[in-house]
């Protein structure tokens, strides 16, 4: 078994050092993690461009809504059971790539497959209901809720893989152990996830700009034109944007998963739990045991070699 103490981004963390753990590790490994994540961007980009939204645009009628929804609801469970299988796989890389020196990428998606995505499918699925009841109760807040709700949703689904992994439960171990990681350092966790998101929002709407400019010749014309949602839905369609789609977005698809490994470590206590070691510069400290040793820096050759006897206990 490899030991995860060993693992780069092993250890507890402040912010910055988080972050910058995130950037090494994602530098190190950047071209097989970022093949990984095109390929996952590709087949979700062709699924999701089958989808005609233009067919709603002018509708207000809830039947017709729902009746797409309803049309469209095998197409995005195919999109979403793809994504977490790729997450998963990435997520799996990024724990034993480091450890592993005869790791293989073959052996690596069997294993995925076989041991972890049914189960981890079966909780997402869960864990989408929660999140159905978390979002609407922060939706009756007057939306104020929704920014609280969104990141701490996310830190579920950020955590799953991870733990799963590497600790390796059962359904019914991994639920109550991921509650009780995801509420160790509740807000420090939900400060690092709502920085992370927000971050990711930006970057991607700004990546997403670029490569909408060539294709609509405005960004100010794809929100004003009313007919923006129709010439989406054909610049969607389009092979050489949908490459060029997937090629942005595989720049930020393994940052979810490091970002989950640094926060399960960071979350797991002290020498009591598996895949976690201390950072702490203060281990040249005296221990308790030290001071049983037998030998100490001040110690004589005399007092190294003095052995009690019965006289010595004598009055």
């Amino acid at each position: 078994m490899e030991n995860l103490n060993n693992h780069p981004l092993a250890g507890k963390h402040d912010i910055d050092s988080a972050f910058s753990g995130i950037w090494s590790f994602y530098k190190q490994w950047f071209v097989p993690l970022y093949a990984i994540s095109f390929i996952m961007a590709l087949i979700a980009s062709y699924i999701s461009s089958g989808i005609d939204l233009g067919s709603i645009q002018n509708t207000m009628d809830i039947n017709e809504i729902m009746a797409f929804m309803k049309s469209i609801f095998g197409i995005m469970a195919i999109q979403l059971v793809i994504s977490l299988f790729f997450n998963l796989l990435l997520q799996y890389f990024i724990i034993y790539k480091p450890l592993k020196e005869d790791f293989n990428i073959m052996e690596a998606i069997g294993t995925v497959f076989v041991k972890f995505f049914f189960p981890i499918l079966l909780i997402s699925i869960l864990l989408g209901v929660f999140a159905f009841f978390a979002l609407m109760l922060g939706a009756l807040l007057l939306f104020v809720g929704i920014f609280f709700a969104i990141p701490y949703i996310m830190l579920f689904y950020t955590l799953l893989s991870p733990l799963m992994i590497i600790e390796k439960t059962s359904i019914t171990e991994t639920v109550p152990r991921l509650f009780k990681l995801v509420h160790r350092k509740f807000w420090p966790n939900m400060g690092w996830i709502s920085i992370f998101l927000v971050l990711l929002v930006f970057f991607t709407f700004i990546v997403n700009a670029i490569i909408t400019l060539p294709f609509s010749g405005s960004m100010i014309s794809s929100f004003t034109d009313p007919d923006s949602v129709t010439g989406t839905m054909k610049m969607a369609s389009n092979p050489i944007f949908i490459i060029v789609s997937s090629l942005a977005s595989a720049l930020t698809g393994p940052l979810l998963p490091i970002l989950g490994l640094v926060l399960y470590f960071n979350n797991s206590n002290d020498n009591t739990e598996f895949g976690t070691k201390s950072n702490n510069k203060n281990d040249d400290k005296v221990k308790v045991e030290d001071l049983y040793s037998k030998n100490t820096d001040n110690s004589t050759d005399d007092e190294d070699n003095f052995s009690p006897t019965v006289d010595d206990l004598k009055p």
